[in-house]
């Protein structure tokens, strides 16, 4: 499924579809990519292809309680 964040809560819509199982960011938006981690379903992967050069803001909490990775 492809979601378009342009006009789209993201996150939300994801959350309503009960998690994701892989998200594929290819944009360099660290922002975008940060919002997203908790869209995640159990398990969840999110996958960064576009390399930004600012942080990613991830808790160990976010990671660990779901299983994620990044």
């Amino acid at each position: 499924m492809y979601i378009d964040s342009q006009s789209t809560n993201t996150a939300e819509a994801l959350q309503k579809l009960g998690g994701a199982r892989v998200i594929l960011a290819p944009a360099p938006s660290s922002k975008a990519m940060s919002e997203l981690v908790n869209s995640l379903g159990p398990n969840g992967k999110l996958i960064v292809v576009g390399a930004p050069f600012d942080p990613i803001e991830v808790t160990p909490i976010q990671l660990i309680s779901g299983s994620r990775t990044i």
